[in-house]
């Protein structure tokens, strides 16, 4: 048994648990990053208790069509742009966690 082999249980991002605790983990991969997680603490001063709830909000409308979220996902965040030397290190983060089941 290869213990390193991603988990497939045969089935999509289905129900608002799942997405939560993929969004969860998404980010608490990028807020333990050496090049992101400065971004997000220090510069976007992000509370992750107020924030983790409308992120999952967002992505259940998006994949579930589920209303609940109102917010404008395009608006400018807080603080400085996102240079392209931040995009590598946040899709190495998306990639990682289907791997890890």
């Amino acid at each position: 048994m290869n213990r390193g082999a991603p988990i497939h249980r045969g089935r999509d991002l289905d129900d608002e648990v799942e997405i939560a605790e993929l969004v969860r983990r998404f980010y608490a991969d990028v807020a333990q990053d050496d090049l992101l997680g400065p971004i997000f603490e220090d510069v976007a001063h992000v509370d992750w208790v107020e924030h983790l709830p409308k992120l999952t909000a967002f992505w259940c409308r998006i994949l579930l069509s589920k209303p609940g979220y109102e917010g404008n996902p395009f608006r400018a965040p807080r603080g400085p742009p996102a240079v392209a030397v931040h995009v590598r290190p946040l899709r190495a983060v998306a990639r990682s966690l289907p791997r890890r089941g």
